[in-house]
């Protein structure tokens, strides 16, 4: 008997650290060391979502189509897909297994609230990088359409307005 309690105990402690373990890792956390790695990026918007801190905004002509996240300091991270020849390119049309099989590349509005607008623009900054536009609104049933989009990389000073200094 009293082996059968030894045995007992242990098992349960192993449950109980490897619980530990797997609570405290963050197995679906989005890490801006492997964004900065990647050469592909996906951003996720959704205008229906409502935040109090964090505006995501669309604006659409005739010739480009823009997507804007706006921080409360009002710094804003500015995408554009064109919509006319010759810079227009023919979306991406993939399956909804998509989002899951690549979701640490995705940036969602869950990373901007855990990081700031410096960090995010730091991680987001990599010459000859693609990004591509999950527009929650253009979903159809189960197919996703991606939007190849340029990143306009905007300078910040204390006393000048902003400045674009390039496009990505």
């Amino acid at each position: 008997m009293r082996d059968f309690a030894k045995l007992y105990e242990k098992t349960f402690m192993r449950y109980i650290l490897l619980y530990f373990f797997i609570s405290s890792c963050n197995l679906f956390a989005q890490d801006l060391a492997y964004i900065k790695s990647t050469d592909t990026i996906y951003l996720y918007f959704d205008k229906l979502e409502k935040f109090e801190d964090l505006h995501l905004k669309t604006n659409k002509n005739e010739f480009v189509e823009k997507y804007i996240y706006q921080f409360p300091d009002a710094k804003e991270l500015y995408f554009e897909t064109h919509l006319q020849k010759p810079h227009k390119t023919k979306p991406r049309i993939v399956s909804k297994d998509f989002m899951d099989k690549n979701k640490n590349k995705i940036i969602t509005t869950d990373i901007l609230h855990k990081y700031n607008f410096a960090e995010i623009q730091n991680a987001l900054y990599k010459p000859r990088r693609v990004f591509y536009i999950i527009d929650k609104a253009d979903f159809k049933r189960k197919k996703i359409v991606l939007k190849k989009a340029n990143y306009m990389f905007f300078t910040y000073n204390k006393y000048i307005k902003p400045l674009i200094t390039t496009v990505l």
